[in-house]
């Protein structure tokens, strides 16, 4: 009788991770919850911290359950292992899983097999690049030069319209760049992120109208994002 009730050891990592997972899904949704919140206040704070890709990328994987039966590659130089640059790694986490649900979002609709890239890399310069490809259908013409204002759900069902610019705020924030474009030939879409080193232990951005009379918070300013080398396909 124990033997047949025994669990077997896969069956509880499976389990475990499971948890794991559930819990991280909820501290995400907490997260969120307290984006809106800042956003809605006209401030939102930074936490930085030393980036470790491993543990970035388990960080990603918690939340990232929802994928399915869709493929999510990561593309991560192994030198890349330890950046020497500090980053809001919750914040950011947040951003990319926001760029990839998007992605997911979109590509139930696609009859072809989906796949959603997630490239990690530094430049010559230790900026942190970020680029989140899908081979999906384009991003509408009306919208793409709109895509981070507020309330914008275009083609969506559900969702507060806040999300992408939540994640241009937060991108801000680090004195980075974020911008979103279709590749040539209909080959898909691509997200590129660019973060800088941010250089105080808390920051805090505040409204627009303040950071324009010049109270922005110190941090390094991140390049150019032409510097970013494209999505290979295949």
């Amino acid at each position: 009788m124990l033997e047949k009730d025994a669990i077997h050891p896969m069956d509880l990592v499976r389990s475990l991770t499971f948890i794991r997972r559930i819990k991280q899904s909820s501290v995400n949704i907490s997260g969120l919850t307290g984006d809106i919140v800042e956003f809605a206040k006209g401030k939102m704070e930074l936490h930085p911290e030393q980036l470790n890709l491993e543990d970035f990328k388990e960080q990603l994987d918690a939340q990232l359950g929802f994928i399915g039966e869709l493929r999510l590659e990561y593309v991560i130089d192994p030198k890349d292992q330890m950046l020497p640059i500090k980053i809001d790694c919750r914040k950011i986490c947040r951003v990319i899983v926001n760029l990839v649900k998007n992605s997911w979002e979109k590509l139930q609709d696609d009859e072809d097999d989906g796949l959603i890239q997630v490239r990690m890399s530094t430049l010559h310069n230790n900026d942190f690049q970020v680029q989140v490809y899908d081979n999906g259908s384009p991003i509408p013409d009306k919208i793409e030069k709109n895509l981070f204002e507020a309330f914008r759900t275009e083609g969506k069902q559900q969702g507060t319209g806040l999300g992408l610019a939540i994640c241009k705020k937060l991108i801000d924030l680090h004195g980075g760049l974020i911008r979103g474009r279709n590749l040539k030939n209909g080959t898909g879409v691509i997200f590129e992120i660019l973060l800088p080193d941010c250089v105080l232990p808390s920051q805090t951005a505040h409204t627009a109208q303040e950071t324009q009379s010049g109270n922005q918070p110190a941090s390094k300013s991140a390049g150019s994002l032409t510097n970013l080398a494209p999505v290979r396909n295949g």
